[in-house]
């Protein structure tokens, strides 16, 4: 490799040399000249260099290669490696580079001026047949080491995976199907198997992996992340705020209740004003864990997925208004210079912070967790004969295995559809335009009725009707449960697959057979009353103490005026947050007051907007010769609920000058 690269280094200056030359050349000639057997020779020299660069860089991979095969290799010392494939070479190197200059039609032999560099004159040595190197696990030494042991670190470097990365990497992750790693877990934790074959045994939650270019603080002794960090607090006061959406009036909680289960208790989510979702709300408790998010996984990371939402159908935010909306905020315009160290604050910084305080809300001292490290009586009876089920007879541990209980893969269950969706032009209008925007085919489109699923994201017709697998951790607080929230209880989840799913409908609707083989309702689980009385005991397991939260203080927006102009401030709309998605559709009605406002300023009731006409500097500022902002308190009372009230607060800034002319501010002046 060092060869090859010294190589690689004499050809670049030999390319250097002669573009410079041939820049001098050119620099020298008043008028095109035919081209000399000289130049014809020259760019003759220029090609071969430029294809024995192309055939060293081939080296180069496979001299890769070998370090990833040596690397791969390390599993069991004193096991000699496979002979390894034929592999398809260039023509060696030296052979194009020694070729004599007289082989170019019409070519002379070049005065000293224009000698081809060294590295295209010097004999190479023939270069051996290529093979595979074997290294020895300097750890195994002579004896035998059982493949279950071998670090995964040592494998990921090999292929020339960062440190940071592999650091970060959990040991439950989407490669545990892979032998070189289902191993590794098999020795940390063990398998499960069933009918012949083996799944992640369920286990504890570890700390959750943080990706290293969104790093925070952990707590040392857990090693789990911790609420008091100012980028999660930051994070926290954005996952909040309505600034993060079109209309000012959504923000994460809209859909992420923390009195909801931090989803939505409704069959179907609701979306932007005057639209709706189609699917169910995921709650964000543990999310930190998942690497496919939303239903069919088109997120890989909570950075992407909350830009997603935001500027998507929940939130219809326009990136450069939600960015101006942060930026003229003076506590945002501190907090993210403390916690990024901008001027201004930057929306993909907005995206990280709230990411760092939902990788916060994860609930690792559930019963069961509680059970697995160790406290045999964190479990009743009936929860440990519901878990000797669920990895049994019922088989749920199939598809709800790991530490998280889902495998994160997609299938189709035969559930039905959901009544609102199929009935509600809202719904089937918003769906009908997501097949539009992610261009779904035409005999697709037609048959608008059904959604499509994980073909949103593949385009494959086999994977029509197909959905993650959802995680069965804090499902205790999250019903409905499924993609469309058909089913409204663990009950009559546990019915739903005692009794082998539903009908097919993408078999119905579209003629393809892609329901999965482990629901089939010939095969019922044939549960008795108490097995399934037990297996729900166990499912409630999953869920700690409810996880609530207190609406946190949102920093006031400034505006500012000059003496004299006149100030307009609008407040955030009140929506109702009613679980019931028909309730949504209207906007809720309230009266708007004034309770603490300048003098000369007046509100309009029925939309809160507040006009100052002749604004003036306070009393306080001019005495204190700085400007100083004014508050502004509002008071909205619900039309169809007088109990139900409402405050916010708008800040603005009265400059003590004037207006600056035209001609200030373009630096012009009279007469010049």
């Amino acid at each position: 490799e060092q060869k090859v690269t010294e190589r690689l280094d004499r050809i670049e200056k030999a390319l250097d040399r002669l573009a410079a030359k041939r820049a001098a050349a050119r620099l020298a000639a008043s008028t095109p000249k035919p081209a000399s057997p000289i130049d014809n020779q020259q760019r003759a020299i220029l090609n071969r260099l430029q294809q024995t660069e192309a055939s060293l860089q081939q080296i180069v991979v496979l001299k890769r290669l070998e370090r990833i095969e040596a690397a791969m290799r390390q599993q069991v010392a004193g096991i000699s490696p496979a002979p390894p494939a034929a592999v398809t070479r260039l023509p060696a190197p030296a052979q194009q580079a020694s070729k004599p200059a007289t082989a170019v039609a019409g070519a002379t032999t070049p005065p000293p001026a224009v000698k081809p560099p060294e590295v295209a004159e010097k004999p190479e040595e023939p270069e051996a047949p290529h093979t595979f190197a074997k290294i020895e696990d300097p750890a195994a030494k002579t004896q035998e080491v059982p493949t279950a042991v071998q670090p995964v670190a040592a494998l990921l470097k090999g292929l020339g995976v960062k440190e940071d990365l592999i650091n970060s990497r959990s040991e439950w992750c989407e490669c545990l199907e892979e032998d070189h790693i289902s191993d590794i877990w098999e020795s940390a934790r063990g398998f499960v198997h069933v009918e012949g074959e083996k799944f992640p045994a369920l286990t504890a939650l570890p700390p959750p992996p943080i990706p290293p270019d969104n790093k925070q603080k952990l707590d040392p002794k857990t090693q789990f992340p911790v609420m008091d960090d100012p980028k999660v607090q930051l994070g926290k006061l954005l996952f909040f705020d309505g600034r993060l959406s079109g209309d000012n009036s959504v923000s994460c909680a809209t859909c992420h209740a923390p009195d909801q289960g931090w989803g939505l208790n409704s069959a179907i989510s609701r979306g932007y004003p005057g639209t709706s979702h189609w699917r169910n709300s995921h709650t964000i408790v543990n999310s930190a864990y998942m690497w496919k998010l939303f239903w069919d996984g088109s997120a890989k990371a909570l950075e992407p997925q909350g830009k997603s939402a935001n500027t998507g159908l929940s939130g219809n935010g326009k990136t450069d208004m939600m960015e101006e909306r942060l930026r003229q905020c003076p506590d945002y315009v501190q907090m993210f210079k403390d916690v990024f160290g901008t001027e201004i604050p930057l929306l993909e910084d907005a995206w990280r912070a709230i990411a760092a305080f939902e990788r916060v809300m994860v609930q690792p001292d559930t019963p069961f967790d509680l059970y697995m490290k160790g406290d045999k009586s964190a479990l009743s009876e009936s929860q440990i004969r519901g878990k000797q089920i669920f990895e049994g007879k019922a088989k749920c541990i199939q598809c709800h295995n790991g530490p998280m209980f889902s495998d994160q893969k997609y299938y189709n269950l035969g559930l039905p559809q959901e009544a609102s969706f199929l009935e509600d032009p809202i719904k089937q209008i918003t769906h009908r335009f997501q097949y539009f925007s992610k261009g779904a085919a035409e005999d697709i489109y037609r048959n608008g009725k059904n959604d499509l699923g994980l073909y949103f994201v593949t385009k494959r017709k086999g994977d029509i009707g197909k959905f993650r697998t959802q995680t069965l951790r804090y499902l205790t607080y999250t019903p409905p449960y499924m993609h469309n929230g058909t089913l409204d209880s663990l009950e009559d989840v546990v019915e739903f697959y005692n009794k082998g799913g539903g009908e097919d409908l993408t078999l119905k609707n579209f003629g393809i057979a892609n329901k999965t083989r482990r629901l089939d309702p010939k095969k019922p689980l044939n549960l008795t009353e108490q097995e399934k009385k037990d297996l729900v005991a166990f499912l409630e397991s999953l869920s700690g103490d409810e996880m609530l939260m207190p609406l946190p203080k949102l920093p006031d927006p400034m505006a500012y005026v000059y003496k004299g102009e006149t100030y307009i401030g609008l407040p955030i709309p009140v929506v109702s947050t009613a679980a019931n998605p028909d309730e949504k559709k209207e906007p809720e009605k309230m009266n708007w007051s004034l309770v603490e406002a300048p003098k000369g300023a007046t509100i309009d009731s029925n939309t809160g907007r507040v006009v100052w006409l002749n604004a003036q500097p306070p009393a306080e500022s001019i005495k204190a010769n700085k400007d100083i902002p004014i508050t502004i308190k509002l008071k909205a009372t619900s039309v169809k609920d007088p109990n139900k009230v409402t405050e916010q607060t708008l800040l603005v800034t009265v400059y003590r000058s004037e207006p600056p002319s035209i001609e200030t501010l373009t630096g012009g002046g009279g007469g010049e």
